[in-house]
């Protein structure tokens, strides 16, 4: 996927990585589509959600996609995280993020640019600029 406006995305699992406290994430309810997609949505907001996060990718089929929201500290980490656990499986693992780049909010343009960059070395896929405002399993989105 490219990230274009109105474009869809499909993967195997999603994480929510929203700096460990309930937010709103703007039309999206993360209460809802947490309860609705448990199997396929982990939304990282206390600790106990993080113990799973190691089993993540042995529960998928070599090849899978993985879809990290959140381009803050913890968004990032577990971007990085994920990827460096599913290096040389075949899998995907992207950064969806609102803004220009990974921790754009904490650090200069510059800065966040080349963290993305390096991310991308460390096969984290950048989706920047999009704001995620829905979610649907395959099937819904089919029917």
């Amino acid at each position: 996927p490219n990230g274009a406006p109105g474009e869809h995305f499909t993967f195997d699992k999603l994480l929510f990585a929203n700096a460990g406290r309930p937010q709103k994430f703007y039309a999206l309810d993360v209460e809802r589509e947490r309860y609705l997609n448990a199997d396929v949505i982990n939304t990282l907001m206390v600790r106990g959600d993080f113990e799973d996060i190691d089993s993540v990718a042995d529960t998928l089929p070599e090849g899978s996609e993985l879809a990290v929201v959140g381009g803050g500290f913890l968004g990032t980490e577990v971007a990085l995280a994920l990827s460096k656990r599913v290096r040389g499986r075949g899998f995907k693992v992207y950064q969806v993020y609102a803004e220009r780049a990974p921790l754009a909010q904490y650090l200069p343009s510059y800065l966040s640019l080349d963290l993305m960059h390096r991310l991308r070395r460390h096969g984290v896929l950048p989706i920047p600029e999009r704001l995620v405002t829905d979610l649907k399993t395959v099937e819904s989105a089919a029917g």
